[in-house]
């Protein structure tokens, strides 16, 4: 979250999209779910509260089908 409370919002989105493509491909859904949730705080700071809401919704849905 240092990239967060930088302001460097750019730069947080790609490496959160490099952090959700591995998770993803190893089949990580705790992490996915972690990474959501970072995703979700990104968009809060940029005041993209609808987008955040729909990736929180997202995280649910993932933590709802479990390990």
């Amino acid at each position: 979250m240092v990239l967060l409370d930088l302001g460097r919002l750019e730069e947080a989105h790609e490496n959160i999209d490099r952090a959700d493509r591995l998770f993803r491909k190893l089949g990580d859904r705790g992490a996915v779910a972690q990474v959501g949730d970072t995703r979700a705080r990104i968009y809060l700071a940029a005041h993209e509260y609808q987008l955040a809401v729909e990736v929180a919704r997202s995280t649910v849905d993932v933590l709802s089908q479990g390990e």
